[in-house]
């Protein structure tokens, strides 16, 4: 099954500080994020993982060319420096989150690639072109991993704690310690024993992964490797990952709220009456302000669902809709929601779901809500946290989930290490 490998890591020198350093991966930086982390530091990995694109770009000079630059510069410079030998890293995030803690503990390591469908490596979202594409020109100027992939392993009895635990990696020092902006402390250590490096790789022998976040990094990797070998160039087989288990504790998993913006929508009526034929719907009408009512809803939203699969909807005003699928099943609200909100009652189908100006995803709850009482004709929809084993189980059946389906909290930051491909 998986096959791990140490990497010799490349990390930041200890003298710089990593709280100004850090990035979100990509995917989830915004214009005015991007400016802001451009403005934090002069070596913020803003500079490597998502630089400027520019009026004057070509195809000498642009956002590419200057991560390579950077890169080979930070190099040069000892701002970024590569480990005497190739290890195993063990990370542990603490975090917060609504004043509860956890604590996210997991393997990095270099894995080797395979596709999809030899289920060694499983995916459960689609992906799109665009962003593969930007992520291939990334890597066929810099020819590193500059964020891990976070999959996920089945341990439910806890072995491969057990055996870290037997060679006592935390007690010794970590070789990153720091606190970042969200009061997050991010701990890093070098896993150096020969013989622990071993059993961790047969530990894995036999382990599926399953790729929680990252698709389109995974996917990338894949097509820079085929890219490589038909230039008959050896290596480029593995891709840095986070691998974490999935029974534990520390594992949060957020729902992604969804605004769907068409003139389809009306009448709303209409579309009540469509979703009938699958779904008991209850009506809540506020009394006070929607925002204020809409933690109530999300509790009541929360109870149905641990009956059977429930989303909620809000069309703007003073009423929200709790929709709970009138067949018991372990269907997910994702696959309801693509299925016979959608594609059914709306026509929208996978194709136009590529299109974000139809549909678009929020972490808050909030932001769906006020955006459907700022745009007419737009309509709000509200999910339950997913069940990771619900997932997992589609997972392994071969099953591709819809956009969005799941949201790992938190993301993890691009800047802590870099494997490099040059040496593999």
């Amino acid at each position: 099954m998986a096959k791990l490998y140490p990497l010799q890591g490349i990390r930041y020198h200890e003298k710089i500080n990593m709280k100004e350093v850090i990035t979100p991966p990509y995917d989830v930086i915004n214009p005015e994020e991007q400016k802001q982390l451009y403005q934090k530091s002069p070596y913020n990995f803003i500079h490597l993982e998502y630089g400027y694109s520019l009026p004057h770009d070509s195809v000498k000079d642009n956002r590419y060319t200057r991560a390579s630059k950077t890169f080979k510069k930070w190099l040069d410079e000892g701002i970024l420096q590569k480990d005497c030998a190739p290890y195993f890293y063990l990370y542990q995030q603490d975090f917060s989150f609504y004043n509860k803690q956890y604590s996210r503990i997991g393997l990095v390591a270099a894995v080797a690639l395979t596709p999809y469908s030899e289920k060694v490596i499983l995916p459960h979202e689609r992906t799109l072109s665009k962003p593969k594409q930007d992520r291939l020109e990334l890597l066929r100027h810099c020819h590193a991993n500059f964020s891990p992939i976070f999959s996920l392993f089945e341990d439910e009895h806890f072995a491969f704690e057990t055996l870290l635990n037997n060679y006592k990696i935390k007690e010794k020092k970590p070789v990153t310690d720091f606190i970042d902006e969200n009061n997050s402390r991010h701990r890093l250590w070098q896993i150096t024993s020969h013989s622990c490096i071993l059993q961790i790789q047969g530990f894995f022998d036999d382990k599926q992964l399953f790729i929680a976040d990252g698709h389109h990094r995974y996917e990338t990797s894949l097509a820079y490797y085929e890219e490589q070998k038909k230039r008959g160039k050896e290596g480029f087989d593995r891709t840095l990952m986070f691998l974490f288990n999935l029974f534990d504790k520390g594992i949060l998993v957020l729902p992604t709220h969804r605004l769907i913006r068409t003139t389809k929508l009306n009448p709303f009526k209409e579309v009540l009456k469509k979703l009938e034929q699958y779904f008991s719907i209850r009506k809540y009408s506020c009394q006070n302000k929607p925002a204020d009512y809409l933690s109530f809803f999300l509790q009541e939203l929360q109870k149905k669902g641990n009956i059977n699969t429930s989303f909620g909807l809000y069309p703007g005003g003073s009423d929200f809709y709790l929709c709970t699928y009138l067949q018991q099943d372990e269907e997910l609200d994702v696959n309801l929601i693509q299925k016979h909100l959608l594609q059914e009652c709306l026509g929208i189908g996978v194709l136009q779901l590529r299109d974000n100006k139809l549909v678009s995803y929020h972490k808050k709850p909030e932001e769906a809500l006020q955006l459907a009482q700022d745009e007419p004709g737009s309509l709000a929809v509200f999910l339950n946290p997913p069940q990771i084993k619900k997932i997992i189980e589609k997972m392994k059946a071969g099953l591709i989930l819809p956009q969005k389906s799941t949201y790992f909290y938190p993301k993890l930051c691009s800047g802590l290490i870099i494997n490099s491909l040059d040496n593999i």
